[in-house]
């Protein structure tokens, strides 16, 4: 389940993750005690870090591929994972902490609610265009 999740954090493009991933950790940082400082983690290095939860320790270059950075752009914000206790670096690269776990677990349940919530959205909207294009009789 965990892989699922990150591969979905990681596609981006059906969840636009940059639009609201910031708000998701700004929202845990003020509501649970353990995440004080996950506002002052970027969306990249989030995404980063649910690659290293979901598949293990990972090396830079394998973690630039997926987050689609550049090597010396993901270097600072798994410099800044580690210095917030979300991250370790190790021989072969980098690992989560129980703390980086934690956050991996809260953000992937807020982003499937969210992303539910706005599929739910926009089944309506469709609902509401069929609606009116069946009582729609020049239609």
């Amino acid at each position: 389940m965990r892989k699922n999740i990150a591969d979905k954090m990681l596609s981006g493009a059906s969840l636009n993750y940059r639009k609201w991933l910031a708000q998701e950790a700004a929202a845990l940082a003020l509501t649970m005690e353990d995440f004080n400082d996950l506002d002052g983690i970027s969306p990249s290095a989030i995404l980063a870090l649910a690659k290293i939860v979901a598949y293990g320790e990972t090396d830079l270059a394998r973690l630039a591929i997926a987050c689609d950075l550049e090597p010396a752009d993901l270097q600072t914000h798994l410099d800044g994972l580690c210095d917030f206790g979300f991250a370790v670096e190790t021989v072969n690269g980098f690992s989560a902490t129980a703390s980086g776990e934690k956050v991996f677990v809260a953000l992937g349940r807020n982003m499937i609610i969210r992303e539910r919530f706005e599929l739910n959205g926009r089944l309506e909207e469709i609902r509401i265009l069929f609606r009116e294009l069946h009582s729609d009789s020049e239609f």
